[in-house]
């Protein structure tokens, strides 16, 4: 908990999420102190937040590390080389990442708590960053054990939406000037988050943490091909098409990444697949993919396309934190409803959970539907009672749980 009139030092308070940190602080009545090397990013902060003061100094210096801790009632430590910039700098990562954690735990024996905040990439290790993070978090654990006194908190941030380094950032540019874009692999599944997200979860980590053992909240993962359409869809001049260059998952890079360790990533994924356009109707259909080691599940809307020009400009120019944010099928209902709010006609097909066959339900303009049942050679049939009283489908596939609603 933020205290009123209390100092608190941020380091890397210069980064997307140090920043917003630092505005929190502010609000809640809290000064702040922020300590990084780049003395110009420091100084466009103080501009942007007057209250705040500067430490221009590296993460190693001890004695600035101490004299910036002095008086302070906790710690924030963000400081970090950003995954993108780490690629053959082992040497770099383990000056930062490592050992300047260690310098600012040494130097905050006396402060009431500090704070870390390491990454999901933690948890798959695959590259210098996520080594790093992962022993920092046993560094925490450790100065926990010798120095009860002090609160020692970790919480693990997915990928920041627009933050430095971001690929969003980079596609979006890419995008914006017709230029090829390039994309690992479309099926890799990341965490992605707004940055007053990730200080929402640093806060809570804060609160509700009991001790050193990383803190994480219920985050959605989206698929790189979605993430790219979505961006296509909000940023690619009209008349212009994508070029994509896949280059395949590098070294550094897992399929899907996890949030904690048991996690089962593989089990299965889910994608909302766009503007897939049946010529001979003029529908586009939006497909929802619910993919398992045993069978692929399918969630449809149909449009015509006629009407989906009318609300592009409405629906998939709204914020992307939108899409990412949401779990695909929360993403595809709001969708649906969307559409009935605007009272556009639409069919939707919907699986059974407990047996064979799809609910298909043709929505009017004017807010009427009707229900047909759909065998599994695409038959049409009148649904039964029993399937009627159904009013939310409800099942387990693989390990999550997917409820579909029907509106009459």
């Amino acid at each position: 908990m933020i205290i009123k009139g209390e100092k608190y030092l941020v380091t890397g308070g210069t980064g997307t999420v140090g920043q917003e940190l630092c505005k929190r602080i502010l609000e809640f009545g809290g000064k702040v102190i922020v300590l990084s090397r780049t003395e110009e990013k420091l100084k466009r902060l103080q501009e942007k937040y007057k209250k705040i003061e500067i430490v221009v100094s590296d993460i190693l210096d001890k004695t600035l590390v101490r004299k910036s801790i002095k008086d302070v009632r906790g710690v924030f430590h963000l400081t970090a080389l950003a995954q993108g910039m780490q690629s053959g700098k082992p040497i770099e990562s383990i000056n930062v990442n490592l050992l300047g954690s260690m310098n600012i735990l040494v130097e905050s024996l006396n402060v009431d708590f500090v704070l870390g905040v390491s990454s999901d990439k933690a948890v798959q290790i695959s590259g210098n960053y996520g080594a790093t993070k992962f022993l920092m978090e046993n560094l925490f654990g450790e100065f926990e054990t010798i120095n009860p006194q002090t609160k020692y908190r970790i919480v693990r941030l997915g990928n920041v939406i627009y933050s430095t380094d971001s690929v969003l950032e980079k596609w979006k540019g890419k995008i914006q000037n017709n230029e090829e874009v390039i994309i690992t692999e479309p099926k890799a599944t990341r965490f992605f988050m707004t940055k007053e997200q990730s200080v929402d979860m640093i806060l809570n980590c804060l609160e509700n943490s009991k001790d050193s053992t990383p803190y994480f909240e219920n985050m959605k993962s989206t698929s790189m091909g979605n993430l790219l359409q979505a961006m296509s869809n909000k940023y690619l001049q009209e008349g212009s098409e994508l070029s994509v260059n896949k280059i395949g998952l590098q070294s550094n890079e897992n399929l899907h990444e996890k949030i904690k360790e048991d996690d089962k990533v593989d089990d299965s994924t889910n994608v909302v697949k766009f503007n897939k356009v049946d010529k001979k109707t003029g529908y586009i259909i939006y497909i929802q993919e619910i993919q398992t080691s045993e069978k692929l599940h399918k969630v449809e809307i149909k449009i015509l396309k006629s009407d989906m020009t009318k609300l592009r400009q409405t629906l998939i120019s709204k914020q992307i934190d939108e899409l990412v944010k949401l779990y695909p099928l929360e993403y595809f209902n709001k969708f649906r409803f969307y559409l009935m709010s605007q009272d556009i006609p639409f069919i939707t097909r919907m699986p059974f959970v407990k047996q064979e066959g799809r609910m298909v339900i043709d929505f009017k303009p004017n807010g009427s539907s009707q229900n047909y049942y759909e065998d599994k050679n695409g038959e049409l049939s009148e649904v039964t009672e029993e399937q009627l009283d159904w009013k939310i489908y409800s099942g387990s596939i693989g390990k999550k749980k997917v409820k579909l609603k029907i509106v009459k």
